[in-house]
């Protein structure tokens, strides 16, 4: 699970739910507007962030 935290941390903003086990690491585009988390299930999955919603999960990665 991957938590979008709105300014200030005050609330959160999205919950990215997708990964079957530990988020190694997220990075944002330029824009801000897409992520991409990688994680030990061997997937990397990308991530529409104004709506939060999973738009691609490439698989097949055998390294960490």
């Amino acid at each position: 699970m991957i938590r979008l935290w709105g300014h200030a941390h005050v609330h959160v903003k999205a919950v990215l739910n997708g990964h079957t086990d530990i988020v190694r690491a997220v990075g944002f585009s330029p824009d801000g507007k897409k992520l991409a988390s990688v994680s030990v299930d061997q997937t990397v999955r990308l991530w529409d962030v104004p709506t939060g919603k999973l738009e691609k999960t490439l698989t097949g990665h055998t390294a960490r």
